[in-house]
């Protein structure tokens, strides 16, 4: 058995033992911060990662020696019913997959394991070679920096100017004393699934809210996509929220929101920009300050009203 650490996105997100046998894993309780005790992989867990990382530990297990004694010298590799490509015989992209687990080699060894998937990155990693994997932008770039513990402080029904409540949950980076910046989620496909891709923001320090839209999931009202986004998005609609999160220790900003909203600081009840985006999907490139998504959330614009840190 081979010792790996997995890393999503920078964070250590658990250990695993990959080989012959039962894989066995090491998982980070995010609420504390802790590494749990060594326990077999199960199919449940399996499809959790395969989920939530893009990445299969059993088949990588099952896998390794293939890998080892196929992947070697440049250009196209297919095996295990799959193709990578090479330039440099160390590096082993893989190829005609959504969710590439690119393959690094080192002296014939399996080193690590990357993949990129949208916003995040995971590394599966040998210990001692995190150096030769992206791991050591994060290191050279944020030293030393302070991860929190995770803290879901509550499930807020917010209220809306026409009085539908929005279910939204709110999470907290733990144990911290100063006020923090925010980012706003909104979605139609729940959201508490699949809410796991949103924890490393609160673990780099930054309240988490995420909001069933309008006639989804536990909100109430009636879903009509992309109709009411630009109404149900503005900060000013939701006072409860806002002052329950600064008693936590939050700051609300404007943040994430799906397709045909705009969040503004103080935004007026009827603008121009309003009546052009209700009921509209928004097409082009992103307005100034803002960022396309499309992650968990569906196709959306992030915002924030002031410069943050990574």
């Amino acid at each position: 058995m081979r010792n790996f650490d997995l890393y999503v996105s920078g964070i250590l997100y658990g250990r695993l033992r990959l080989g012959d046998g039962t894989p066995q894993i090491q998982k980070l309780d995010v609420h504390t911060g802790a590494l749990l005790d060594w326990q077999d992989l199960t199919e449940q867990d399996r499809d959790f990662y395969r989920f939530f990382v893009k990445m299969d530990f059993a088949a990588l297990g099952q896998n390794l020696s293939h890998y080892e004694s196929g992947l070697h010298g440049t250009g196209e590799v297919s095996l295990c019913g799959e193709r990578y490509t090479s330039e440099d015989g160390c590096s082993y992209l893989q190829r005609d997959v959504k969710f590439p687990n690119n393959k690094q080699m080192k002296e014939g060894r399996l080193i690590a394991v990357t993949c990129p998937a949208r916003e995040m990155v995971t590394v599966l990693v040998e210990p001692g070679a995190e150096e030769e994997t992206i791991l050591r932008l994060w290191r050279s770039t944020w030293p030393e920096e302070q991860l929190f513990p995770v803290e879901h402080a509550q499930t807020f029904p917010v209220p809306m100017r026409d009085g539908v409540h929005l279910s939204t949950d709110v999470y907290l980076p733990k144990n911290c004393s100063t006020p923090v910046p925010a980012v706003l989620v909104r979605t139609p496909y729940g959201k508490e699934d699949g809410c796991e891709i949103y924890y490393r923001y609160v673990q780099r320090g930054y309240a988490v809210v995420v909001q069933d839209v309008r006639g989804r999931n536990a909100s109430e009202g009636e879903w009509l996509p992309n109709y009411h986004e630009v109404e149900d998005s503005e900060l000013d609609r939701r006072p409860a929220m806002v002052q329950r999160t600064h008693r936590y220790g939050g700051r609300v900003l404007p943040g994430l929101c799906t397709v045909g909203s705009r969040c503004q600081r103080q935004p007026p009840p009827e603008s121009s920009d309003q009546r052009s985006l209700r009921g509209q999907r928004l097409c082009g490139s992103a307005p100034p300050g803002w960022v396309f998504h499309l992650g968990h959330a569906g196709l959306g614009l992030c915002g924030v009203s002031e410069n943050l840190p990574p």
